[in-house]
């Protein structure tokens, strides 16, 4: 892989964005109308997912056993 290639962003559909945080495509749509979750984009009347954004995201949400969750965003 070259390095060109590895700062390529890697976008995946609302489908795949669910699955990959354990959540329905409908819970995903409900947080883009409640403006909540992770960033997305719009390409026409397609929503897709950065993969860096899904990671970005689900870490925030990283809870220590023992300590406090990350509730920033």
């Amino acid at each position: 892989m070259s390095e060109k290639d590895e700062n390529v962003n890697t976008f995946v559909g609302d489908v795949e964005a669910a699955r990959m945080m354990g959540v329905s495509r409908y819970t995903l749509r409900g947080w883009r109308q409640q403006q909540r979750g992770p960033h997305y984009h719009k390409v026409g009347r397609r929503v897709v997912y950065s993969l860096d954004d899904l990671r970005q995201y689900m870490a925030a949400r990283r809870i220590t056993p023992g300590g406090e969750a990350n509730d920033r965003l």
